[in-house]
């Protein structure tokens, strides 16, 4: 038996469910409105990996070169830059701020630049 959260298409309403892992792809519908309930995958998340990255994220992607420290200070005070001249990220929030501002898109579930 497992807990699977789930979080109302409508009302957004939650609701923790336990059932046997082969009835884990089994649809629930939402008690307070009958609408179908999605998986609710974050509620299962520890805090400390919603707010910020255990440890810091060097992106090797997204380095930059050495004649454009300075803009990148500039444009990104709040991102370091490593002595490798790559963002060192330490959220998920602070890495999706990031990557908008860098020009990365979400294509087929990951980010990647275009």
């Amino acid at each position: 038996m497992a807990t699977y959260a789930y979080v109302c298409t409508k009302c957004e309403g939650r609701q923790d469910v336990v059932k046997p892992m082969a009835e884990s792809g089994r649809t629930e519908l939402c008690p307070s409105c009958g609408a179908l309930m999605d998986k609710d995958f974050s509620a299962n998340i520890p805090q400390v990996y919603q707010s910020g990255y255990r440890k810091a994220l060097h992106s090797d992607a997204l380095a930059i070169h050495p004649s454009q420290r300075a803009e990148h200070r500039e444009r990104y005070p709040g991102v370091e830059i490593d002595h490798l001249n790559r963002p060192v990220l330490t959220s998920v929030a602070q890495a999706d701020k990031y990557y908008d501002g860098r020009g990365v898109v979400k294509a087929g579930g990951r980010k990647q630049l275009i």
